[in-house]
């Protein structure tokens, strides 16, 4: 054990800058944004006065930083998060193990609850090995309408559970692995020359990461449950009032937010990966879900979530202290027990056996994958414009049409001034996609 240590001496979190408002010399707040240091990042000064009375000080920890845009980013958590949907070791969903009989095709009807919720009934009939189900879906589901349909279903069922340790695993990787980096000179006599690295959005780095927890707005016949008739037992689907996302907040106090949870519920948008996962993940993994919520993107579209609580990992003690020994012996006991008792507090409940077990395995998949990806600044590469796809989609528009994205932008304004409801907003934008649906068949 000691051998290792020497090997791989424990790590530590560099917490990056938190207040681009505040001067590091003179300890001055302002209103607005002060100048950041040009070099690292690290920074913010009131002017180049104060900038070089800090210098002195400054200097030893101000080098080489790599800052990644979170925009070029952000498509490699995707691909992560895509990577655990497929893992072997993730338990196989119910509706893939059995034969579809039902026909939750696009415009069925959803089923009310004694609890008083709603969701798309579907019956699962005789077992069926989730192998043959991929490779022969006209037998898993006859009476789909066309094999888009199929292979759709297919994805949001691969989709469903296990949210929580996904997006958990995802940023502990990113906080063992990008943000233990931290500057180290070249002429230091005992240590090697390194580079820092950092995310920021724009200019502005990025301060905080972490989890929220919140509600979804989901239409019932986007949400599923399932029976099983050979052993007539319920099985609940997941719940979009139990919904997570990843918060991302800038020096400067923005926030920037990543879902990945959403194609489970017919929300069947995408980015491109393939520059992503070049050597960091395998390679068919070329497209995943995503929605990341910008400014412009809060300009123009109407907001799907409602935050209740937000839990930092960036920022948790008890978690910097789990990756102190993770590149030599990975997860002690000790770290696993802090992963659980965090998951727990965000779940809000105890989290079972599968769950913890999972986010074990996936935060050091993570780390794995975060890790070959800084050995050779692969991020470098990375497309500064990311591609946003809809596989398949049949009901919506692309999404790189621009009176698609007009009309969000003035249905959204509407309602934030009031003149339309929530609900006769999501009606109006049901509305737009069904008349382009209807053109499309004509043109077709």
């Amino acid at each position: 054990m000691s051998k290792c240590f020497d090997k791989f001496p424990p790590r530590h979190v560099f917490l990056p800058l938190e207040n681009a408002n505040k001067c590091e010399y003179c300890g001055k707040v302002c209103a607005e944004r002060l100048k950041l240091c040009a070099n690292c990042g690290e920074a913010a000064y009131c002017d180049a006065q104060c900038q070089k009375k800090d210098w002195k000080k400054h200097k030893p920890n101000c080098g080489d930083t790599d800052r990644i845009d979170l925009k070029s980013f952000y498509p490699l958590i995707a691909a992560l998060m895509e990577y655990h949907r497929q893992d072997p070791s993730r338990p196989v969903h119910p509706a893939l193990r059995h034969e579809i009989v039902s026909s939750p095709n696009p415009g069925a009807h959803p089923c009310a609850f004694p609890d008083g919720s709603s969701a798309l009934l579907v019956f699962l009939g005789a077992p069926m090995p989730q192998a043959r189900a991929l490779s022969q879906p006209g037998e898993w589901w006859p009476s789909a309408i066309n094999r888009r349909e199929q292979d759709k279903l297919i994805r949001r069922f691969q989709a469903e559970f296990y949210l929580l340790p996904s997006t958990i695993a995802c940023l502990f990787g990113i906080m063992a692995e990008v943000y233990s980096t931290t500057y180290t000179s070249p002429n230091a006599t005992d240590k090697k020359h390194q580079r820092r690295v950092r995310l920021k959005y724009g200019s502005s780095p990025i301060a905080d990461f972490g989890i929220v927890k919140g509600r979804a707005d989901v239409e019932a016949e986007d949400r599923s449950a399932y029976f099983s008739m050979t052993d007539a037992d319920f099985i609940p689907g997941m719940d979009p009032d139990d919904h997570y996302w990843v918060y991302f907040t800038t020096a400067a106090g923005e926030d920037i937010f990543l879902d990945c949870g959403m194609s489970t519920y017919n929300f069947d948008l995408g980015v491109e990966t393939k520059a992503h996962v070049t050597r960091a993940l395998p390679s068919y993994i070329t497209l995943a879900p995503a929605f990341l919520m910008d400014r412009e993107i809060k300009r123009a579209m109407p907001n799907h979530l409602t935050e209740s609580e937000r839990f930092s990992v960036l920022r948790d003690a008890k978690l910097e202290g789990a990756i102190r020994h993770i590149a030599g012996v990975g997860l002690t006991d000790a770290d696993a027990d802090t992963l659980w008792e965090f998951m727990d507090k965000v779940a809000g409940r105890e989290c079972s056996e599968v769950e913890k077990e999972l986010v074990g395995g996936w935060c050091m998949k993570a780390c794995g994958a975060f890790e070959r990806c800084l050995d050779v600044r692969e991020y470098l590469n990375f497309p500064a414009e990311t591609i946003i796809l809809v596989p398949n989609d049949t009901e919506g528009p692309p999404s790189d049409d621009p009176a698609w994205w007009k009309y969000l932008g003035k249905m959204n304004r509407k309602q934030r001034r009031g003149e339309i409801t929530n609900e006769e907003l999501g009606e109006a934008i049901r509305a737009w996609k069904r008349k382009h649906a209807g053109m499309a068949g004509k043109n077709a």
